[in-house]
């Protein structure tokens, strides 16, 4: 009987130990890894400008950007190539939108930056990476020899979106500590008294009547 209860008991670890792993997993996944301290856009612009940056966790078709998902805009002078540092306070995001202005004009952006506390740092180099792109109406996007991407606007409000899922690469943390938290969940649990619960009695311990209580129930109906 001791044996028994003893073979339950580590089923049930099992299970709680195997959805514990699952829910660390997509945690880190899809909130930890994601998470970014700071961004840096190496830009140029023809014109006095502010640069701001939106951030959206969704993906995709389903991306919007609010007012209160973004960065204090930064000071861009003329004809001066500038790496704009844009703290986004280990907010998790994995679409990124750059507005470069404020206006008409064309804009040069080399390559941008987003530094984790989780992992290493993602570079999007526009001279050699040519990710997915979707840019505001009247907004032209040219990959230029030069090294950087053009961004030609006759719009007030240009802006682009960068449509590669942000995500840094660490191993140890998406895979190692999962399985410590199932291993530790699993003792965990294996040390817990489920015996003293009256949930786990009722589960495992309480049998059917199989009709042994329809004789009383029948002299009720009379």
């Amino acid at each position: 009987m001791n044996g028994t209860k003893t073979t339950q008991k580590k089923i049930f670890a099992l299970c709680g130990a195997l959805v514990v792993t699952c829910l660390v997993y997509w945690s880190i996944q899809f909130v930890v890894l994601s998470a970014f301290a700071r961004v840096v856009v190496d830009i140029e612009s023809e014109y006095n400008s502010k640069v701001q940056l939106y951030y959206s966790f969704a993906t995709g078709s389903r991306v919007a950007f609010r007012e209160k998902d973004s960065t204090v805009m930064q000071d861009l002078p003329a004809k001066k190539r500038c790496q704009l540092q844009f703290q986004t306070n280990n907010r998790s995001f994995r679409t990124l939108r750059i507005d470069p202005g404020k206006g008409h004009g064309t804009y040069r952006i080399y390559n941008v930056r987003l530094l984790s506390f989780f992992g290493p740092e993602i570079e999007i180099d526009f001279g050699q990476q040519q990710p997915e792109l979707t840019a505001s109406p009247q907004t032209e996007l040219k990959f230029d020899q030069g090294g950087f991407l053009r961004v030609k606007s006759d719009t007030d409000d240009p802006y682009i979106i960068l449509h590669r899922e942000l995500q840094v690469n660490n191993p140890v943390v998406q895979y190692i500590v999962p399985v410590l938290a199932g291993i530790f969940s699993f003792f965990l649990f294996c040390s817990l008294r489920f015996s003293a619960s009256a949930f786990y009695n009722d589960l495992l311990h309480k049998t059917p009547s199989t009709g042994k209580n329809l004789a009383p129930l029948d002299g009720l109906r009379g």
